[in-house]
């Protein structure tokens, strides 16, 4: 094994448990739910009483209380109803049968539609469990099987702005560098745009349709780089503290653009903080790893160890967010070969040609495939 990837599976060994135990539930039965606030704090000892995008109703002893939806990041349902629904397709996600997990994640949502104390919050809590089996390990049909379910169920779910989050992602999967196709993001974008202002989402998701609007603007060149860093600044004023994991999210984009400056110390210091915080999600982690990763091989100063520094960034983007956006790991593989032979004179020429056929294979629609 070479050392660089002694350094990089310890968390490739760590990531795969959590996030497979995460989907499976909780080892020990415990009869409450846990629930994840954007702040990266959490509520024990809960009980979910209903779920929409506004709001979450919970209780905790005989107390009844209220949540703002946008305050919820998400939610572990484990009280003992919740167990019983969901215990067949828990455990197929444990044995990694994919297709029968999606099947019993889909029967738990249609039954839970007919009992009174499931039907507010467990449906759409069992179609998204469903959608994402389907979107990681399923087919087209299902994925949009469990969306169309739903929304159903639930046209006001929380999962709303996920979904929709989900659609801009796919349509910039499917642009590529073209034109044409970023103008169908930007007709995405606008119609999340409309949804939240139809709705009358909170402030979070308001921000968030705005930033969205920045970004396809931005690639579409329709607004200048001063301007964009100018709108990023005001939004991010209006989110920093109260909406952690976008503030976050804008602070990529910033620091992004001081590195594209030259500024390659003061870009670095910006990702650090990003990777820090611990607010992050999975898309902005990446993007900060990959950026740091510029930082470090792209300085005036580079030593080897600089190389080898931004290698272990590179490697950590495509080992610990392989699935996140074939652009970006593409383009952390293309610059992980480079960075390695920055490193040593003599890199083995079995892990170069990983690096090559990974992306060449796994990432071929990428742009730095073609390279």
């Amino acid at each position: 094994m070479t050392p660089i990837m002694e350094s990089v599976l310890p968390f490739r060994r760590l990531a795969f448990p959590v996030l497979l135990l995460a989907a499976a539930g909780p080892l020990r039965a415990q009869s409450v739910d846990t629930i994840h606030l954007i702040d990266g704090s959490r509520i024990t000892g809960a009980r979910v009483i209903s779920w929409n995008v506004k709001e979450l109703r919970y209780r905790r002893g005989s107390e009844e209380k209220i949540l703002d939806g946008e305050r919820v990041l998400d939610v572990e349902l484990n009280q003992s109803l919740v167990r019983g629904m969901l215990k067949s397709a828990r455990r197929a996600v444990t044995e990694e049968d994919w297709a029968t997990a999606y099947e019993k994640f889909m029967e738990a949502g249609n039954k839970a539609q007919a009992r009174k104390k499931l039907k507010d919050f467990l449906p759409q809590f069992a179609y998204w469990r469903a959608f994402e089996v389907a979107r990681d390990h399923g087919t087209p049909e299902d994925r949009k099987e469990a969306i169309s379910e739903l929304l159903k169920a639930a046209p006001d779910s929380f999962y709303l702005p996920r979904i929709w989050s989900d659609r801009i992602r796919d349509a910039y999967r499917r642009a590529g560098q073209s034109r044409e196709g970023l103008e169908r993001v930007k007709g995405v974008v606008a119609a999340w745009k409309a949804e939240v202002e139809k709705l009358e989402l909170p402030s979070r998701f308001q921000i968030d349709a705005e930033l969205e609007t920045v970004l396809i603007r931005q690639r579409l060149r329709e607004i200048p780089a001063p301007e964009v860093q100018k709108k990023l600044e005001s939004l991010l004023t209006r989110c920093e503290g109260a909406y952690p994991g976008l503030a976050n999210r804008m602070k990529l984009e910033l620091a992004n653009a001081t590195l594209l400056g030259g500024d390659t110390a003061k870009a670095r210091e910006m990702y650090d903080a990003i990777l820090e915080s611990g607010v992050a999600d999975q898309a902005t982690l990446a993007g900060a790893y990959l950026g740091r990763g510029h930082s470090r091989f792209r300085a005036k100063d580079r030593k080897p160890e600089d190389a080898r520094l931004a290698l272990l960034d590179y490697m950590r983007v495509a080992v610990l967010f392989p699935d996140i956006d074939d652009e970006l790991v593409g383009e952390a593989l293309y610059y992980a070969e480079r960075a390695y032979r920055a490193w040593t004179p003599t890199p083995p020429i079995i892990a170069l040609r990983r690096l090559r056929t990974a992306l060449k294979t796994k990432y071929a629609e990428s742009s730095w495939a073609k390279k």
